[in-house]
């Protein structure tokens, strides 16, 4: 039991990506503007931040180590990551791109046995194994897609690859650090602030004329539920390590399917069963394992 909150958060985490995924589908149908969805996303979830920040502990001066990690964030995240799966959201089969999206934990835990920030044990490679064979099993069983779309499919694993980076750079951000919440405002402020910067440049309203009552209600639902997942993403990393954070690609990538399935009618199938039971056995045997928080006696 000592791991148990560790595993909810794991799973809070995947639920809230799942159901974000869905209402980034539906948002980026409605105003069809990647790059305006990702400003607003920034935005919402760094008002909700400030204010949560102000309310909980009152204001005071962020150290410059948190600005520093929450200017690389933004760039990998809201600049790079979010604009692009906002993208590619647009243009592919949401099963096939949570599929995808769901590279992340192997990418990650190869980087971090690279790094000496994880070892190879079995019962951890056996569930990385698990997750990414059932990560290939829905890609078989989804991949009905047209040849015009194989480009979007390759510029769509450029994500995973964004946010194993991500992973590894809040796992060295927690060795020296543990205000997550402080982290997770300065990343949505500098991202709402470059965004706003790009969007001036090209001259574009920040208001799209098919906003409407929809979209208007998605992407405000987008960017609470996604400033929430962010802060206990970076907790979760911080207490348990990047690989076991990591397994929230796996677990969203379940829920997106079953949101799939539930919003936008995709069909279910066996595969998808299978596929959830062969994720759900390979996050069990992966315990929580902060590199920078082991024994003295062990070495990464």
């Amino acid at each position: 039991m000592i791991y148990a909150l560790d595993f909810v958060i794991l799973f809070l985490v995947s639920l809230i990506w799942g159901l974000n995924a869905s209402l980034v589908k539906i948002s980026i149908i409605q105003i069809k503007s990647p790059l305006i969805l990702a400003f607003w996303q920034a935005a919402v979830g760094g008002i909700c931040t400030l204010l949560w920040v102000v309310i909980s502990r009152g204001w005071k001066n962020i150290s410059h180590e948190n600005l520093l990690y929450g200017l690389v964030l933004a760039l990998l995240h809201g600049i790079g990551a979010n604009i692009l799966a906002n993208i590619i959201l647009f243009h592919l089969n949401i099963t096939v791109i949570s599929v995808i999206f769901g590279c992340t934990p192997i990418l990650t835990y190869l980087s971090c046995h690279i790094l000496q920030y994880d070892r190879i044990r079995p019962s951890r490679s056996l569930g990385i194994l698990l997750g990414f064979s059932s990560i290939c099993l829905l890609l078989t069983s989804s991949f009905s897609v047209a040849s015009s779309d194989i480009f979007w499919i390759v510029i769509a694993f450029l994500v995973p690859i964004t946010f194993c980076v991500i992973n590894l750079v809040i796992t060295i951000w927690s060795k020296n650090n543990s205000d997550y919440i402080e982290l997770t405002l300065t990343r949505y402020s500098f991202s709402s602030l470059l965004l706003l910067l790009i969007i001036l440049i090209q001259g574009n309203s920040l208001v799209p004329p098919e906003m409407n009552y929809l979209a208007t209600l998605s992407i405000s639902s987008i960017g609470i539920l996604e400033v929430t997942s962010q802060a206990l993403f970076i907790l979760l990393i911080a207490r348990a390590g990047p690989v076991f954070g990591s397994q929230t690609s796996y677990i969203a990538t379940v829920f997106t399917a079953c949101f799939g399935v539930l919003i936008f009618s995709e069909r279910p199938s066996t595969a998808l069963l299978l596929s959830i039971t062969l994720m759900v056995v390979g996050v069990m045997l992966i315990h929580p394992m902060n590199p920078f928080k082991q024994v003295s006696s062990q070495k990464y």
